[in-house]
């Protein structure tokens, strides 16, 4: 099978979003982080990245989560 036949496939990516919340007695929060690369620099952002080929949704969030904010 050539290359070019798998043309006609399309490429998925999924990513995932990190949305931690908190309440303060009177109002909601929810927590963002502020960009530190491209695309929309400096701007706030919740943390989110791609899912590897090689691992669930779950464990991406953790990575992302741990990433973000190593305990």
């Amino acid at each position: 099978m050539s290359i070019i036949q798998y043309n006609n496939y399309d490429r998925l990516l999924l990513a995932v979003d990190c949305i931690i919340f908190g309440f303060d007695g009177q109002r909601i929060k929810s927590l963002l982080i502020k960009r530190g690369f491209e695309p929309e620099i400096a701007k706030w952002s919740l943390m989110g990245g791609f899912v590897n080929n090689n691992e669930s949704v779950d464990e991406a969030a953790k990575r992302v989560f741990s990433t973000s904010f190593p305990l």
